[in-house]
């Protein structure tokens, strides 16, 4: 499923509060060096609403951020990673509006990466930053008013479903959480494959790849189960030649995921029918999620593929392959 295509009014309203934005920085320059902690919070709270604003379809204030980071004097991985600290420690421990906007912060953050890799690349170093940021988004527990203000959010403004949270998509407050988990054993995580032990036999590369014997041992770590409010789930791993990792979740919890993990890498959601997947061949629904371990250290990428995958469904599973 994609976005839903956003009001245009709505969409001039985000438009107008980035424009606006935008506006106080020439004061703000002026003042920087008196009051650089203000500059700081100003341009990520701008750059954050450009990067939702480029998800929606316009893109020209996000292209002038090396501009604005310039005029105002700062550095702009610096300036995110004290938004994303900040960030985590609402979502840890905020209430109420704060974790509501805490939590749109780290969606519009998705829209950053996503948005500076397309529009500028000139800061690789910020997918770390913002993926620490994701993961906490993704643990998150909404009480009822956040829930709430999160999905009007979502409602005014739909980003793509690549990039929105899971935590967004289905954003569940502790009430509802409480419910799904009184249906269940919350702490206590299904298997549904064997422990994957890790051969070294099965480790050997040509040209830095992963071998096919590999790749064949992650696909094997398929299972089935059933989630706490009955519906069936077959999670279906893949490792490429790439170093790209792929879990294909199939059957009627497909709509229920809310997080794929390996290890403590997050797994982020695809549109299946951008691969030509909207339902599997037995017509049930599929939601794919998908990362790459390409570029980073090689003993990194070994502790990841032998690490568990962790799959959780909006109605309080917790399933490990």
């Amino acid at each position: 499923m994609t976005a839903m295509p956003t009001d245009p009014d709505r969409l001039d309203q985000l438009r107008a509060s980035v424009q606006d934005a935008a506006s106080k920085f020439p004061d703000l320059a002026a003042a920087a060096k008196a009051d650089p902690e203000s500059r700081r919070l100003e341009f990520t709270a701008w750059w954050l609403r450009a990067s939702r604003l480029t998800a929606l379809g316009d893109d020209e204030p996000f292209r002038t951020w090396p501009a604005r980071a310039g005029q105002l004097e700062i550095d702009a991985v610096e300036a995110l990673r004290e938004a994303a600290a900040a960030g985590v420690a609402v979502l840890g421990d905020g209430a109420g509006e704060p974790l509501a906007e805490a939590m749109i912060d780290a969606e519009d953050a998705a829209c950053l990466r996503e948005a500076e890799a397309r529009c500028t690349g000139l800061l690789p170093e910020l997918a770390p930053v913002i993926d620490a940021w994701l993961l906490a988004a993704s643990a998150a527990i909404l009480d009822p008013d956040a829930a709430e203000i999160v999905r009007e959010h979502a409602a005014a403004w739909p980003v793509p479903d690549s990039i929105r949270l899971p935590a967004v998509q289905t954003p569940l407050s502790d009430v509802e959480v409480l419910a799904a988990f009184a249906m269940s054993e919350p702490t206590r995580a299904m298997r549904l494959a064997p422990v994957f032990e890790f051969e070294e036999a099965a480790a050997l590369f040509h040209d830095g790849s992963p071998s096919e014997a590999m790749q064949a041992r992650f696909a094997e770590r398929a299972g089935d189960g059933v989630t706490p409010s009955g519906a069936m789930i077959r999670v279906l791993p893949r490792l490429d030649a790439y170093w790209c990792v792929a879990v294909e979740i199939v059957g009627e919890a497909a709509r229920r995921v809310r997080t794929v993990r390996l290890g403590t890498w997050p797994l982020q959601r695809v549109d299946p029918r951008e691969l030509g997947l909207a339902d599997d061949a037995e017509g049930e629904p599929v939601a794919i999620f998908e990362t790459t371990m390409a570029g980073q250290p090689l003993d990194l990428r070994m502790r990841l593929v032998a690490s568990d995958i962790g799959v959780t469904t909006d109605d309080g599973g917790r399933f490990l392959l």
